[in-house]
């Protein structure tokens, strides 16, 4: 009862804001918060789009080289020398079981902003989602929703970015998503609340991750769900990311903005492949 009544004090506090020409037209925070949503989504919110954005750095928006990888968290030492090679470039690195230990990428560089959603704890070690860039974000917050079976935690990192050129921000959710379970309903609702920020945001879009899409009705729901929100999947000419029972598990929609090109890289590092794109701001 004081959770519901906690969301609900949130949501009406959001509704008094002055939300500053980043929410769709006719949406207000409460219609974007999804039904039985954790307290921690109604602060999320109020958390990403009141931020002041005078200031900012920004990242440039006539080109975002982005690294997207499921990292097995460092199980094979060899990762770190993947993620030196491919990340060495990029305005944006989003990284699934990831560690919060920074001490194993400092060649990566020194001056990229790291943000970490904790998710799963093993032997002291806390593993999570990393979103890394060369410019510190606007705001940042993280989502936690809890494997059914396994009750370990899965995290969803959201982050949002000034843009050279444009008013415009950058929202970027970086998502594991829940993995062992019989139905897709724990799936769908973590999704959907990621996507809650997506409903709010009238700017560019990044939504990438591993999605643990393993079967067809798995796929099924991040398709339409992502779809619906008019973001559209990255191709690519030579498709190498991991498939497990035929299926790609990891992902990279986007909305209003052009992708010039789009790589997968096979490696023997991680039970995952790497994906990099160079992106262009609509």
């Amino acid at each position: 009862m004081m959770r519901l009544l906690y969301i609900l004090f949130l949501s009406l506090l959001l509704s008094s804001c002055a939300w500053q020409g980043n929410r769709v037209a006719g949406v207000t925070p409460t219609e974007a918060i999804p039904a039985g949503s954790t307290a921690d989504t109604a602060f999320c919110i109020s958390q990403l789009f009141t931020a002041p954005e005078q200031d900012s750095p920004e990242l440039d928006s006539t080109q975002i080289n982005l690294l997207n990888w499921n990292t097995h968290k460092y199980a094979d030492t060899r990762a770190h020398d993947v993620l030196l090679n491919l990340g060495n470039n990029a305005d944006l690195i989003l990284l699934q079981e990831s560690i919060q230990d920074y001490s194993h990428m400092p060649s990566v560089g020194t001056q990229l902003h790291w943000e970490f959603a904790p998710g799963y704890i093993q032997n002291g070690m806390k593993t999570g989602v990393m979103t890394a860039s060369t410019a510190a974000p606007i705001a940042a917050c993280k989502l936690t929703h809890t494997e059914p079976w396994l009750r370990s935690p899965k995290a969803t990192n959201i982050t949002r970015y000034a843009l050279s050129g444009t008013e415009e921000t950058l929202l970027v959710i970086n998502v594991h998503l829940i993995n062992f379970t019989l139905g897709v309903s724990d799936m769908r609702t973590q999704l959907k609340e990621a996507l809650a920020f997506v409903k709010l945001h009238s700017g560019p879009v990044i939504v990438s991750g591993d999605f643990n899409t393993w079967s067809k009705h798995r796929n099924e729901v991040v398709i339409n769900a992502l779809t619906e929100m008019n973001l559209q999947p990255v191709e690519y000419a030579d498709d190498q990311r991991t498939r497990i029972n035929g299926h790609p598990v990891d992902h990279l929609y986007v909305r209003d903005i052009r992708v010039t090109t789009a790589t997968s890289h096979l490696v023997d590092s991680s039970d995952h492949n790497p994906i990099s794109v160079v992106l262009e701001i609509l």
